[in-house]
């Protein structure tokens, strides 16, 4: 019994400790790849629960369409969640405390069956299993692949890679050839989603392979030769899976340049060297040493750098000391062998970064091998100095992920943190001013991106310069710049769709719209082009976009409501209230659409068909202020006060801040002449948004609560934007409370000749000039 609950009590605690540290994560925005992999997805942007609109998810852009499972995990997400960040990183979350569990399952199992000759003397195998697991669930190495939305792709071959490890190791302890079977076919269907997730997957055969020699044949060759066909099978089956691979992606992705030798061999060269980074993060991921954009110096020659030479050696060390304990210690030489293994494919030979940290999430498994290997060893008497060290490891290492996960909370730390790294970047330096002219900081965007365009005069660097120079008013540079991203501007359409995006911003309005007109297949360029004719007027080309739009999509509501909100300003009630309808009447209907709905059907002042997708909403979120906000304007527009003031009341108490919630508060304050707690609540207004109208009414809430001084500073505010008659008229009237006759008389008489019959006007007036020539404070 104690055995089976020593067993079972990591498998509760584990995924809950992985799970832990990263729950600071769940509203973090989307990063980098995101923006395209998923913002910008259409193809995931997945709206109902059909055969159609899932085949077109699973197949995803050009770019995954070998990733299946993974794309459709992500459209899974943006159906139940939009793209609310937070229900695509709870998904990350829960898949990496699932892997916990399998990882510490995949230890437990593979100790159980590698013995030591003196079992007496070691460690239990779930106390090492478990200390290791802990390690590997909190280690900061893990949040590019966690925390960075699109790396669930490694998450998830990693779960099915573990998934078919296990099936593995089970069908070989099988009883019965039925079982064995069985347990085989759950290993087949575990390689297929293990591809299907991410191309790694084709290393699956290989790993179960070296698992078998390493491990279980403990590195004899003569045990396998009756499975040699079986073997070849395997191989043969994944080499062609890699073929296809290939022939989709072209083979140029093995190559940094197409057609030269060298690329690859230098990539292999700087790989070597990159090892032994690898290794010490491993061993001390402090956050100061980890960076999404590591600087590292890539090789050019055997002597270039200087190290180049000596890295080599760093590969066939390690298979060296695979080699030799492949008797003595099956364990350390498996842990070698996968290490390199997982590491084999996407780092020394895809095209892609030198460096990337989420490719110790599946490879480190070996590494924890390496380490049970030297735990088991220790001799009983030194278990709690284990557990305690193991434990002191893992809490500084949970320490140092939530410290490293802070910096992901936006997009401008993650950047700002890799620039002050590696200033050299420039990668970093674009990314991190593209996220502060994004926030409107050019000024300090600037220079980033000047620093990035010295390094690499790229489309994308000049385009964003462009940008930022046209806001700071520089437009000769932001033309020249403009026009040099027109000329590096690549065949991609999503590189035409943002040049066009700044062609739109600086009002050249017409090339824009021929520099995308050849993506019109994208819905992203339609909807473009409908916003744009609509900014200019143009509202039958306007109108033909967005309808197209509705037409090539009729099931999507995101495309229906753009276009009722379209006919909402072009006061066409009808149509508006059909595609409104069209949206509203659906089943299945995500919240947010829901929502949205029912405020253009106030807005189009439908509010009996408002009323009833109300009790909906509040049924599916009743602490959304929103909704309630909502509530609250229906019972207003239908005359009831009562009902509006304790929906607009309940509302702020729910933390959702609104203008019309504010200031029907203070219109009820003032009416019950509280006039200072009106004041409070126009001044809440005017913290949102600043209105002439709303900043009356503070002005006349003021005067009533006895600060005519604080009223005429307000007004004087007004007045020096916008030509108010109104508001001189109460200017007037409280320089006439504050004794300043004289100068409230202009004001008045000019009142007066915009409502001559107003008798309380005649008579402020009449006092101010029966008192002007005796008492003037000024």
């Amino acid at each position: 019994m104690y055995k089976r609950l020593l067993a079972l009590l990591p498998c509760l605690l584990l995924p809950i400790a992985g799970a832990v540290v990263y729950l600071e994560t769940l509203d973090y925005p989307f990063q980098h790849d995101d923006t395209w992999n998923v913002m910008g997805n259409e193809f995931i942007h997945l709206n109902e629960i059909e055969l159609p609109a899932l085949q077109r998810a699973v197949e995803g852009h050009h770019k995954s369409r070998l990733r299946p499972l993974s794309n459709l995990s992500f459209a899974l997400s943006y159906y139940f969640g939009n793209l609310n960040p937070r229900a695509f990183r709870s998904f990350n979350i829960f898949l990496h405390a699932f892997n916990c569990l399998l990882v510490y399952l995949v230890l437990l199992w593979t100790l159980r069956r590698v013995p030591l000759k003196t079992p007496g003397g070691k460690a239990p195998d779930e106390l090492v299993a478990g200390l290791l697991t802990l390690v590997w669930a909190v280690h900061p190495l893990h949040i590019s692949a966690v925390t960075y939305i699109h790396q669930r792709m490694m998450l998830l071959t990693s779960c099915f890679f573990l998934l078919g490890l296990l099936a593995f190791i089970a069908a070989r302890g099988a009883q019965t050839a039925r079982g064995r079977r069985f347990r085989y076919l759950l290993c087949a269907l575990a390689a297929v989603g293990s591809l299907a997730s991410k191309e790694i997957g084709l290393l699956f055969p290989f790993g179960i392979l070296l698992y078998e020699w390493a491990l279980l044949r403990r590195g004899d060759l003569d045990g396998l030769r009756r499975h040699w066909g079986k073997a070849i099978l395997l191989v043969a089956v994944m080499a062609v899976a890699g073929a296809i691979f290939l022939n989709r992606y072209g083979w140029y992705w093995l190559t940094g340049v197409r057609g030269s030798w060298q690329a690859p061999t230098a990539r292999l060269l700087s790989e070597c060297r990159v090892l032994l980074l690898y290794l010490g993060l491993w061993v001390a991921p402090h956050p100061s040493l980890l960076n999404f954009e590591h600087a590292f110096t890539q090789t050019v020659g055997w002597f270039e750098p200087w190290s180049t030479l000596p890295g080599v050696f760093i590969p066939v060390a390690l298979l060296g000391a695979a080699v030799m304990t492949r008797k003595r210690a099956p364990l350390v030489c498996f842990g070698i062998l996968w290490f390199l293994l997982q590491l084999s494919i996407e780092a020394p030979l895809v095209a892609l970064d030198l460096i990337a940290e989420y490719r110790l999430y599946l490879s480190s498994l070996g590494l924890l091998l390496v380490m049970a290997a030297g735990m088991r060893r220790l001799p009983r008497r030194s278990l709690a100095v284990q557990v305690l060290l193991g434990l002191v490891v893992a809490g500084v290492f949970a320490t140092w992920n939530v410290q490293r996960n802070r910096v992901w909370q936006s997009v401008e730390s993650l950047w700002a943190d890799a620039v002050a790294k590696n200033p050299s970047s420039y990668r970093a330096l674009l990314n991190h001013g593209l996220a502060l002219a994004e926030q409107g900081r050019h000024e300090e965007a600037l220079p980033h991106i000047e620093a990035a365009v010295n390094i690499h005069q790229s489309w994308n660097a000049c385009n964003a310069l462009s940008r930022s120079l046209w806001y700071l008013g520089r437009q000769e540079e932001a033309d020249r710049y403009l026009e040099l991203a027109g000329e590096w501007l690549p065949s991609s359409w999503h590189g035409r769709f943002a040049l066009a995006q700044n062609m739109e911003l600086q009002g050249k309005f017409e090339p824009a719209r021929k520099l995308v007109l050849q993506d019109t297949v994208r819905m992203t360029v339609r909807s473009f082009l409908g916003r744009m004719a609509a900014t200019q007027g143009d509202d039958e080309q306007a109108e033909y976009w967005l309808r197209s739009l509705v037409e090539l999509r009729p099931a999507d509501p995101r495309h229906r409501l753009v276009l009722a909100r379209f006919y909402l300003r072009l006061e066409k009630h009808a149509e508006a209230v059909e595609q409104v309808m069209a949206v509203a009447g659906r089943s299945g209907l995500l919240h947010a659409y829901r929502l949205e709905a029912c405020r253009l059907l106030i807005d189009l002042g439908e509010l009996e068909k408002a009323r009833e997708l109300l009790p909906k909403l509040h049924r599916e979120q009743p602490w959304n202020g929103e909704v309630q906000l909502c509530s609250g304007r229906v019972c207003e527009l239908e005359g009831d006060m009562q009902g509006a003031l304790r929906w607009y009341q309940s509302s702020l108490d729910h933390g959702t801040q609104s203008v019309l919630a504010w200031n029907f508060l203070g219109r009820v304050a003032t009416g019950q002449r509280k006039y200072t707690e009106a004041a409070l609540c126009y001044r809440a207004s005017l913290e949102l948004e600043v209105t002439v109208e709303t900043g009356r009414n503070l002005a006349a809430a003021l005067n009533g609560a006895g600060e005519p001084a604080e009223a005429e500073r307000v007004l004087r505010q007004i007045l020096e934007f916008h030509e108010d008659p109104e508001a001189g008229k109460m200017l007037g009237v409280a320089l006439a409370l504050q004794g300043k006759y004289a100068l409230a008389i202009p004001y008045l008489e000019a009142a007066l000749e915009s409502a001559p019959d107003d008798e309380r006007l005649q008579k402020i007036l009449a006092g101010c000039r029966e008192r002007a020539g005796s008492v003037d404070p000024e």
